[in-house]
């Protein structure tokens, strides 16, 4: 099964519940996150959304 790879914009309350639906499901894997939020950039999006464990994805994005 080839999976369908998901690039999460934005992880305020709304991205963030997306961004871990999309870990739950088969067939889904998160490849890239973007947010303006400085405190989140370069951070791994497991630990953003508070997955417990990391994911391999940076959040990259601008703080302007």
């Amino acid at each position: 099964m080839q999976q369908i790879r998901i690039v999460h914009w934005g992880l305020g309350a709304m991205g963030s519940g997306i961004a871990k639906l999309v870990n739950e499901k088969s067939g889904l894997i998160s490849v890239g996150a973007l947010d303006r939020d400085a405190r989140k950039l370069g951070r791994d999006l497991g630990e953003v959304i508070g997955l417990g464990r990391p994911l391999g994805v940076a959040v990259g994005g601008s703080s302007q």
